[in-house]
């Protein structure tokens, strides 16, 4: 079984940490997000990826090479100019050897049984299934409703907040495709799967289906700076109890009596005296002095906080910034 998994965009809600890191390539406690996703792959016998990437496709290949000792084969497929998500998928169509195939987003960090919705999407006989899942507020994603065989019947792209709508499903961004609905997508042009292909295949009245998930599903969109740092506190609590990566590195200079609550530090960091971190995602070789107070916030490689600052409220410092004594940001 093979999967797409689409790492076109370009992180911006995440900056100014994917300015030269690619979404991807971000770590989810310790792990590269990619690696992440692969393993949960593995455990359904999804062994063969390919990465539509137009954001620096070359920073992927030492993942490659990583990857092929855990037992997944990694290829790259490069985007000249961005596409969109369907149009990346065209773009890939060389690559694509299985039918039908996963498409994933490359955002998305989630439990969802897809072996389950692999036998679902073959038992339907569909063009395409798209995975589903209930959130508290839909506003910022696409709606999908149903009919009593769970074959779509209409889509709603993001309701502005003030639209009450009653609780329903929304695209998960996992879909499982058979290789025909590549005739539906337009060659080397910018092509969204949610805004355009969806809709007018819909339209053309052909099999689309939704697999609802569990209500016990986890599911997790992380392109957002409180979704990122979620997604390490999730894991540093062992919502996916197959990973078992340390919280804190041996290599790190923390205070032995400190215990930082819902914090995931990198490797080579140095923690001073008296400093408090709550929330929050230390990457690698960074240094915190002394009597500091840190909250919600995620600091970049390299970064320095001087003594006696705060840093709250989502905030995100970029690699390599250095803040001042007795800032507050």
């Amino acid at each position: 079984m093979q999967a797409l998994i689409l790492t076109g965009g370009l992180g911006t809600r995440l900056r100014p940490l994917t300015l030269h890191t690619p979404k991807g390539l971000l770590p989810i406690q310790n792990i590269p997000y990619l690696s992440c996703l692969f393993a949960i792959l593995r455990r359904h016998n999804i062994f063969n990826v390919t990465l539509c990437a137009s954001n620096s496709p070359n920073l992927y290949q030492n993942l490659n090479r990583q990857e092929i000792k855990n037992g997944t084969k990694v290829l790259i497929s490069k985007e000249t100019q961005p596409l969109g998500t369907a149009g990346g998928i065209k773009n890939a169509q060389k690559f694509i050897q299985d039918s039908p195939f996963f498409v994933i987003n490359g955002d998305v960090l989630t439990d969802i049984d897809l072996t389950k919705m692999l036998e679902f999407h073959r038992k339907k006989k569909a063009l395409a299934t798209i995975a589903l899942i209930k959130v508290k507020d839909p506003s910022s994603y696409g709606l999908v409703f149903l009919d009593s065989s769970l074959k779509i019947k209409k889509f709603i792209e993001k309701p502005a907040k003030t639209n009450k709508v009653k609780e329903t499903f929304i695209n998960a961004g996992i879909y499982i495709f058979e290789k025909e609905i590549l005739s539906q997508i337009p060659n080397k042009q910018s092509y969204s799967v949610e805004k355009e292909l969806f809709p007018n295949a819909l339209k053309n009245r052909m099999p689309l289906f939704g697999f609802p998930c569990p209500s016990s599903t986890y599911w997790l969109d992380i392109g957002t700076p409180q979704k990122y740092i979620q997604a390490n506190i999730d894991f540093q609590k062992k919502i996916f109890s197959f990973f078992s990566n340390d919280k804190i590195k041996k290599s790190n200079r923390i205070p032995m009596e400190k215990k930082y609550k819902d914090t995931v530090i990198g490797k080579n960091c140095k923690i001073g005296k008296d400093t408090d971190l709550k929330r929050c995602v230390l990457l690698d070789h960074v240094e915190i002095e002394n009597n500091c107070v840190l909250e919600n916030c995620i600091l970049g490689c390299h970064v320095k906080i001087g003594h006696h600052s705060s840093v709250q409220h989502s905030q995100i410092i970029g690699d390599y910034s250095h803040i001042t004594p007795y800032s507050l940001c």
